[in-house]
């Protein structure tokens, strides 16, 4: 089942936007599975990234100057 929600009695006008999810039924209780927007898609745009970069060289940390098992 596809849902598109258009408003919510406690938004304002101001951020009322658009939320479209998908609901299955598991078990007796229901899935809700935010659809987002392929242009909002954070992991398609890391993805597109990583494929148009280069790769960092093997040494890029090689000469780090943190002190390990600290924050």
């Amino acid at each position: 089942m596809n849902i598109s929600l258009h408003k919510c009695a406690r938004t304002t006008p101001a951020i009322r936007a658009e939320i479209a999810a998908s609901i299955e039924q598991v078990g007796a209780d229901l899935w809700l599975q935010p659809q987002t927007p392929t242009e909002q898609d954070m992991g398609l745009w890391l993805q597109g990234f990583y494929d148009n970069s280069a790769p960092l060289p093997d040494n890029f940390l090689a000469d780090r100057q943190d002190h390990q098992g600290t924050l």
